[in-house]
């Protein structure tokens, strides 16, 4: 699971997104929280599986692990070097924070 923030057009804030990693982010990211809040101990789903990010630190901290639907802990995360994924019709482009 990679994350990153993206700039959301209903409301022009930037949120934390998440998407499988290797698949395209863009469509398929799944809109979390914006990014002045931090993305952890908030569910949400890719494909069929839930997930949840965890270990965030301050208010808006990137996680440093994710759960799964039993809240188990299923991985470490990462950070990444903030690389810009392009994406096209009108979605805005997202910038990768980091893998899970």
């Amino acid at each position: 699971v990679a994350f990153g923030q993206q700039l959301q057009n209903n409301d022009q804030t930037n949120h934390w997104v998440a998407w499988v990693d290797g698949d395209k982010a863009c469509p398929g990211m799944q809109v979390l929280d914006v990014l002045t809040d931090k993305p952890c101990e908030k569910a949400f789903t890719l494909g069929e599986v839930v997930y949840t990010f965890s270990g965030c630190s301050g208010d808006a901290g990137a996680p440093t692990s994710i759960l799964d639907s039993s809240d188990s802990p299923i991985g470490a995360c990462s950070s990444d070097s903030n690389d810009k994924i392009n994406c096209h019709d009108g979605l805005h482009d997202i910038i990768k924070h980091g893998t899970c």
